[in-house]
């Protein structure tokens, strides 16, 4: 933490009890990270300016899975 900005590796935890953990810059994730939902389902892959955007894999409950592209947190192109 950096002037009360998130730098380095850490968690970003959010009002709704959801929290993202990475490589923060200037209070943004960009890299490899994990979005981790309060109900135990989670993203795990490239994260962009806070958001799943790249390659990842989203594992969310009673099994259901997509892995492929991302963009802007949404399931993008090949999966």
């Amino acid at each position: 933490m950096f002037n009360d900005v998130p730098n380095g590796l850490g968690k970003l935890y959010f009002d709704n009890g959801d929290y993202l953990e990475g490589t923060f810059d200037n209070g943004r994730c960009n890299g490899k990270g994990r979005y981790i939902k309060k109900d135990g389902s989670y993203y795990d892959g490239d994260i962009r300016n806070n958001m799943s955007d790249g390659h990842g894999k989203f594992v969310g409950l009673k099994g259901y899975q997509y892995e492929g592209q991302w963009k802007n947190n949404m399931p993008n192109g090949t999966g």
